[in-house]
């Protein structure tokens, strides 16, 4: 595909849609020709709404007749309770339908019970029916009634609470498993143009596509109301001051996790960021942070994305991971801020653990420490 003559108005492209399996889908978008400097601002934006503003079909609640706690077992059923709503709750479903709806599970064993098991409304469709949910090794039965909820809101549960009988499950399921962005040059050098490469990795509830969609449109009804300011108000607004920064002492700020907000050092909860398997989700696709026409903090915003993988998915020797964590660089995003010179004064780190350091970003990231 020749990107170099084209017109003046933004397209996007799907360049290639794989289905790897039932529950794993990914797609790769183009979007261009985009102006300097606006395809870091889609991509981080798009990024943001579709991890967090994707509706999903998941099961929120369950009620398994004759469990009395969750770390209860049934008789002839291989799983504890715990066990079983675990299974549920990773059971991927897809569903137009935004009202709560309810299923039910009827099971006489001995069998093995899986998600084509699942008694659902014609308005749910269960995505991979070959998903487990528990061993039944006798001639018993197991009950259970489940809730299914279409949402976009994350609530992680340390302990599922049981209300009624009825066990409160986390609505964590995602749809989108991972998105990646890239940004190249485009068109000759005179043209200073560039374009946006989107890597999108679904469940398979709905395509990388849908996904797309979706999340752009949220992003128009949020910007919506800028389009019409009201400029009128009662009264002449007042301003007050909240802080001194003046006289405010300077703390160490670091980005959160999902890079929402900005903590003090004291409350940057480091175990909160969470292994990414990146053998698995990060795409084979080399992006170099060599353009010319993108400055360093530029550059720095296109790899924001590295915040939440862990240094331990560099894959580098154990001596080197131990040493950049003594010095407070737990993850990739935080490396960046580094040089080669600057990581030779770290202790203990010698000039093959820099190497390997150096080596793996590049070839893991397609970032230049440099």
């Amino acid at each position: 595909m020749n990107l170099h003559r084209i017109s003046n108005e933004p397209k996007c492209k799907c360049l290639n849609h794989e289905i790897q399996n039932l529950r794993l889908h990914y797609g790769r978008f183009v979007v261009y020709p985009l102006s300097i400097g606006q395809a870091i601002t889609i991509g981080t934006a798009i990024r943001r709404a579709l991890l967090g503003e994707v509706h999903s079909t998941c099961i929120t609640s369950a009620y398994v007749v004759g469990a009395t706690h969750e770390y209860s077992t049934l008789k002839g059923i291989r799983e504890s309770i715990h066990d079983i709503l675990l299974n549920l709750k990773d059971i991927v479903l897809k569903s137009d339908i935004l009202e709560t709806q309810k299923g039910i599970i009827l099971f006489n064993g001995p069998g093995i019970v899986t998600a084509e098991d699942i008694q659902l409304p014609p308005t749910v469709k269960v995505v991979d029916s070959t998903q487990y949910i528990a061993n039944i090794e006798t001639s018993t039965s197991i009950e259970i009634h489940i809730t299914i909820e279409n949402t976009k809101t994350c609530t992680l549960q340390k302990k599922i609470p049981i209300t009624n009988g009825i066990f409160v499950l986390d609505a964590a399921l995602k749809p989108v498993r991972n998105i990646n962005y890239s940004i190249h040059s485009l068109g000759e050098r005179d043209i200073r143009q560039e374009m946006l490469v989107l890597e999108v990795w679904t469940n398979g509830s709905l395509t990388p596509q849908e996904a797309i969609s979706e999340a752009s449109q949220n992003l128009n009804s949020l910007l919506k109301p800028l389009l019409t300011v009201d400029n009128t108000f009662e009264s002449k607004p007042t301003f007050h001051s909240t802080s001194n920064l003046n006289n405010t002492e300077t703390q160490d700020l670091k980005i959160d996790q999902i890079g929402n907000s900005v903590v003090s050092e004291n409350q940057f909860n480091h175990q909160a960021l969470l292994p990414v398997n990146v053998d698995e989700w990060l795409p084979k696709f080399n992006v170099s942070n060599g353009s010319a026409h993108l400055s360093q903090q530029d550059l720095l915003e296109k790899f924001s994305y590295l915040e939440g993988i862990s240094i331990d998915d560099l894959q580098v020797s154990v001596r080197a991971s131990n040493c950049l964590k003594k010095v407070g660089i737990y993850t990739v995003r935080q490396l960046l801020n580094y040089t080669p010179e600057d990581l030779f004064k770290i202790k203990h780190l010698g000039k093959k653990s820099v190497e390997q350091i150096v080596i793996a970003l590049n070839e893991r990231y397609g970032y230049i420490l440099k």
